[in-house]
């Protein structure tokens, strides 16, 4: 897997049907055609309202719901690495989802977002 500046990924999510999704895809826009994306690993858990993010060669999920009415404040990390796993990190200090995030030389960081209520800080 490598990483680039012409690539989606989308991660985890619900479908039409209420399901969560634990899937990743890749789309790369040098393909020819954006429709055929490369499956990464899947991720550990079905996830949505959560936190993706690239930090140095890691791409990296945090937060989020398990499933309505339960948060999750696990962080995991997918290497660029071929054949590299997801593995879990230190988690989140709190419950959180939808927060915005920014990388600012390989450090993520999460602005705002909610628990049970809107979160006003770092």
């Amino acid at each position: 897997i490598s990483w680039e500046d012409s690539t989606f990924v989308i991660t985890g999510g619900r479908n039409e049907f209420m399901v969560n999704l634990n899937t990743v895809e890749k789309i790369e826009l040098k393909s020819s055609c954006l429709l055929a994306p490369k499956i990464i690993p899947r991720m550990p858990f079905a996830i949505y309202d959560h936190m993706s993010f690239f930090v140095g060669d890691k791409f990296m999920f945090c937060g989020g719901h398990k499933r309505p009415g339960v948060l999750n404040k696990q962080c995991f990390g997918l290497s660029s690495t071929p054949g590299s796993n997801w593995t879990e990190l230190a988690n989140l200090p709190r419950l959180l989802y939808n927060s915005a995030d920014a990388v600012i030389k390989n450090k993520a960081f999460l602005i705002g977002g909610y628990e049970e209520a809107p979160v006003d800080d770092v």
